[in-house]
């Protein structure tokens, strides 16, 4: 990411590209390529029917689970002046069980409507989603996670002690540290000089959380531009069981995006220019517009678009999600990235910048 390479980086891969899914349902000739690439849809393994299909199942999978607590969804707030096709809202709430609002976008309550929508669907994570919208907007596409977790082991409160965090190498905070003592899943990825360890949740989630080996001269810098899904997909089956002491950094992420120059990047411009082609959502023209990025005023209408991750403690953190394959995607939810573990040491405090994800859970035997 651009432009944030000192600061934390939180974002849901499953909130983007669920929406990005969602815009592709109305777009048409190269912009409907783009967004279909940029999230992954390989045409070869499964139609673009079946992409949907299986974001429709992911939902309801969702919506299923009994052991967290997850609400994941998406509101269309459209114009009272704008006349979308009633084939792109039939399939937003069919595949997508997308929320349909009109609305006024010239009046102060729309904001608060929206707002108030966030904050309920967020148990009260995200207060202000939108702090304005231009009165010619007409369509807001809004996407949300919501994620709370239980720990399998919990960490017992008695436990917490302060403890200093490195920032990088040379800024420290006091941080209170989470203290267990038990038999944990940890890996040591030689490839990447880094630690590895699991931590399950109830249900069928678990937290990945990888820490550069500093002893061998790793840093997160060289973690973050070596990590891939790959690597993360292999700590799913690599972890094993050890008595393990460890000690986890309670924290709070909060993090908001531009996200035009990093969409543009990834092959998906049209879509914020008058190029866009956006007819099956309307004939009337229109483009993305300023909940990614400011735009130039154009003569051409505007929609907005705020695929945003919810802000969570430790506990609560937003899943990922990959498009790339059929199988990828319905465990999409389990995708990882973060801090610390080893085949080799029974002793660790997790003192050093880090980085967070969620993983399907796996059933490990025990390595006495």
């Amino acid at each position: 990411m651009p432009n944030y390479q000192s600061k934390n980086i939180f974002f849901s891969p499953l909130s983007v590209s669920m929406a990005l899914s969602e815009l592709s349902l109305g777009a048409g000739g190269e912009t409907k390529e783009q967004l279909l690439s940029g999230i992954g849809h390989n045409g070869s393994v499964f139609s673009t029917e079946e992409m949907h299909e299986m974001f429709h199942s992911l939902l309801e999978d969702i919506d299923q689970r009994t052991g967290v607590d997850i609400d994941v969804g998406s509101a269309l707030y459209i114009s009272d002046q704008f006349k979308p096709h009633s084939e792109f809202l039939k399939n937003m709430k069919e595949f997508y069980h997308s929320d349909g609002f009109t609305v006024d976008f010239s009046v102060k309550e729309t904001l608060d409507k929206i707002n108030t929508y966030v904050k309920e669907k967020t148990h009260g994570k995200i207060d202000q989603a939108v702090d304005d919208l231009e009165s010619d907007t007409l369509m807001f596409l809004l996407t949300y996670i919501y994620f709370k977790g239980k720990w399998d082991m919990p960490f017992n409160p008695s436990r917490t002690r302060q403890g200093r965090f490195h920032v990088d190498a040379e800024t420290t905070v006091p941080v209170e540290m989470m203290h267990q003592y038990e038999s944990l899943k940890v890996y040591y990825d030689t490839n990447l000089t880094s630690k590895v360890l699991c931590l399950d949740y109830n249900d069928s989630f678990s937290m990945f959380l990888a820490v550069p080996d500093n002893h061998r001269g790793q840093t997160i810098k060289d973690l973050e531009k070596a990590i891939s899904r790959q690597h993360i997909e292999k700590w799913r089956t690599a972890v094993s069981k050890r008595k393990t002491d460890i000690y986890v950094p309670k924290l709070s992420l909060k993090t908001s995006y531009s996200l035009k120059d990093i969409l543009k990047g990834m092959g998906m411009a049209d879509m914020f220019t008058n190029k866009a082609n956006f007819t099956g959502i309307s004939e009337e023209r229109t483009f993305i517009s300023k909940r990614l990025v400011e735009m130039p005023n154009y003569q051409s209408k505007k929609i907005f678009f705020s695929p945003f991750s919810v802000s969570m403690a430790l506990s609560e953190l937003s899943l990922g999600a990959s498009g790339e394959t059929k199988e990828q995607l319905l465990s999409g939810i389990h995708h990882n990235s973060s801090v610390f573990g080893t085949e080799e040491m029974y002793h660790m405090t997790v003192s050093l910048s880090i980085s967070l994800s969620l993983d399907r859970k796996q059933r490990i035997t025990e390595v006495k």
